[in-house]
């Protein structure tokens, strides 16, 4: 079988791609919601993560790219864990982490003895586990470090762009409730509506925040085309939902001057964008007047004043909007 396509493809390219200073994950587990579940959770708190379903996938991640820490299901199709471990271990110089619902003592001591680094039983608390990937990096050095190039403005890609700023409303409340269930929403939300659209849009994914993600456009039209479809696409979805276990986005997008360094943008706009996600209603969209006077009279969106409002770290007032379809 391959490697997990929908979570982070393996192959030379997305190698290059990793910053070197972030630590590789590979999740292998035949279980669909636990691999989206911790390539989620994980991902949102700065690894990166790749995802397999069986031994033959992993042996293949594990050949077309470095990995610092293995987290390794117990029992899967194509091989035990604990004939696997001895492989990985002549073969690779990575941390291994079991993850299981094996959780007799013999099956911890015989995974230690085996070779692993440490065990974790299901159902496991994501924060522990967390926790135990950083301390086994810490312990093992299993991922060093490279000194970044200094920055330089030079270096660094300047254009204008619609930077689209978005944050789950109530996202500490939906996670002290149901935290696995709630970064499964989102992981669907994501693989089956955010990702998507942005796509069809022209839209480019700058960064996971976990509780929300920045994109940015080459075209305002199509960047207030994107934010709509996923709201509504988000409302259309939360119809099944209990209104309590409700995600609501609230969306800023500015049309500004950027600074594209290492797949990063920075600058005084996309500030700007996460203000105004701050103004918007859940479910809502605030842009700027940049991004209203592109629009002018567009048939199909519409934006209405809302006034000035100051926000934190602008020095000046700004003027917000709400965006909506005129259709």
């Amino acid at each position: 079988m391959a490697a997990e396509p929908a979570a982070a493809p393996p192959g030379p390219a997305r190698a290059d791609a990793t910053p070197p200073d972030v630590p590789t994950i590979l999740v292998v587990d035949d279980e669909d919601e636990v691999r989206a579940m911790l390539f989620e959770y994980l991902s949102g708190r700065g690894y990166a993560v790749v995802a397999a379903e069986d031994a033959r996938a992993m042996f293949t991640v594990l050949e077309s790219r470095p990995v610092d820490v293995v987290l390794l299901d117990r029992t899967m199709p194509g091989g035990d864990a604990m004939h696997l471990i001895p492989a990985l271990r002549s073969r690779f110089d990575v941390g291994v982490i079991l993850v299981t619902a094996l959780s007799t003592d013999g099956d911890r001591v015989s995974g230690l003895e085996t070779g692993a680094d440490d065990y974790v039983c299901k159902p496991f608390n994501p924060r522990e586990l967390a926790a135990r990937i950083q301390t086994l990096l810490r312990r093992t050095s299993a991922h060093p470090r490279a000194v970044p190039a200094p920055w330089s403005l030079e270096a660094a890609d300047r254009r204008t762009a619609a930077v689209l700023c978005a944050d789950v409303a109530g996202y500490v409340r939906l996670m002290n409730e149901d935290e696995a269930g709630t970064m499964r929403a989102l992981w669907d939300h994501r693989r089956d509506l955010i990702d998507p659209t942005l796509a069809a849009h022209g839209g480019r994914l700058v960064k996971n925040t976990g509780d929300g993600f920045f994109a940015e456009f080459p075209a305002v039209v199509d960047a207030c085309a994107a934010a709509l479809a996923i709201q509504n696409g988000i409302a259309a979805r939360n119809a099944a939902v209990p209104a309590d276990r409700r995600i609501h986005f609230r969306m800023g997008l500015n049309w500004c001057r950027i600074v594209v360094e290492r797949e990063d943008i920075h600058g005084d706009g996309v500030n700007i964008a996460q203000r105004l996600q701050t103004l918007a209603e859940p479910g809502g969209i605030c842009v700027s007047q940049s991004v209203a006077d592109a629009l002018g009279d567009h048939e199909g969106l519409g934006v209405e004043a809302m006034g000035e409002r100051h926000v934190k770290h602008i020095s000046e007032p700004i003027a917000v909007f709400r965006l909506f379809d005129r259709d």
